[in-house]
């Protein structure tokens, strides 16, 4: 009999040390509950480890095997002993050892670029108590993304800054038929020719420009723009206020006729006799360019002898000329010389006309006989 209740309280030692442990019952401490990976976690106010909590009536219950360590730790629940190597993934394991527990904890690979970490809590429990034997086995795996050696978040995209564009849109040089002008926002510029040529130099080489408005110049003034344009778009327009001027004439040439009579000038002087009965003169004449003015003198009465008469010719781009006229009046006895030296002069005409017609007979004559024998 003593043997067969010795047999039968083995037996029920055995079964029972085969049977896995389960959480204590009881109520978990309020306080200590916590909630993390979407999962509640608490702990009994008789002990340090931590039970999988389940809520019933405001109240929480443990379910599931003991958990030693902290589940929400920074760490992610993983444990406190930590190597890391470099690798394409990352595994980790927790350990803990306490009143004859064995507890493994981690051991994280991190990726430079990428890293995924993954912690299991194995607790195995082995107890002899009285020759029975009870094994627990807790297993949490968690996944999560590890920052890479520089501290920033692996994957991440970089996305390259845009250059920034010169937004320079001034002029280094501005060129009018091949001369340099100063450059200012407003220029001003006089010509007489019809058309001119502008060059222009921005200061950046990515800039561009264009002239307008510089086709044939009006007379007057004639707004011409230069417009440059930078990289960025951004645009600057230079005002060139171009005068175009009359060619003006330096013509000071001038015809000049009395009583009817042109008078031939010679290094700008000339002379002229009138009679002696002669009290004025007609003068008249004419210009070379009918914008030119003239100044003259004014003769009311002319006296016996010489009468100057200046004539200043004032062309239209202000050239000047001055001529110089003289009217000799004849005294009474140059007058009658004058009269005899003019009939002898023409007597003298006449009878060379005359002795040249009779010489001229007498040879058609001779030729003539001559020709008969």
């Amino acid at each position: 009999m003593k043997k067969s209740l010795c047999l039968i309280l083995l037996i029920t030692l055995f079964i029972s040390g085969s049977i896995e442990v389960n959480a204590s019952s009881g109520a978990l401490r309020k306080a200590s509950i916590k909630t993390c990976n979407g999962i509640t976690y608490g702990q009994h106010s008789s002990d340090n480890h931590w039970h999988v909590a389940e809520e019933s009536d405001g109240k929480y219950y443990a379910t599931g095997n003991p958990i030693y360590s902290d589940p929400c730790s920074s760490s992610g629940g993983s444990s406190n002993n930590n190597n890391s190597n470099n690798d394409s993934g990352s595994n980790s394991s927790s350990n803990n050892n306490s009143s004859g527990e064995s507890s493994n904890n981690n051991t994280s690979n991190n990726n430079n670029t990428e890293s995924n970490s993954s912690t299991n809590n194995n607790t195995t429990t082995n107890s002899n108590n009285g020759g029975s034997t009870s094994n627990s086995t807790t297993s949490n795996n968690t996944t999560t993304t590890k920052p890479n050696n520089s501290g920033t978040t692996s994957n991440q995209d970089t996305n390259l800054k845009e250059e920034q564009k010169n937004s320079d849109n001034t002029l280094k040089a501005i060129l009018i038929d091949g001369k340099e002008i100063k450059i200012s926002d407003d220029i001003e510029y006089s010509t007489t020719k019809e058309k001119v040529k502008i060059e222009a130099t921005p200061n950046d080489e990515k800039a561009t420009f264009e002239i307008k408005n510089n086709d044939e110049l009006s007379i007057g003034e004639n707004k011409v723009e230069i417009e440059v344009k930078a990289e960025d778009g951004k645009t600057k327009t230079y005002n060139i206020m171009i005068t175009r001027e009359v060619i003006l004439s330096n013509d000071t040439s001038i015809k000049v006729t009395i009583d009817d009579e042109e008078v031939m000038f010679e290094n700008n002087k000339a002379t002229i006799y009138v009679s002696s009965s002669a009290t004025s003169v007609t003068i008249d004449y004419e210009l070379g360019n009918d914008k030119s003015k003239v100044e003259m003198d004014k003769l009311e009465n002319l006296k016996t002898g010489d009468n100057p008469l200046k004539i200043k010719v004032i062309a239209e781009d202000g050239t000047e000329k001055e001529y110089e006229i003289i009217i000799h009046k004849y005294t009474k006895a140059e007058d009658i010389i004058s009269t005899v030296l003019a009939f002898a002069l023409l007597g003298g005409i006449g009878y060379g006309i005359y002795f040249i017609i009779k010489k001229g007979k007498k040879l058609f004559n001779k030729f003539k006989l001559g020709n008969k024998k």
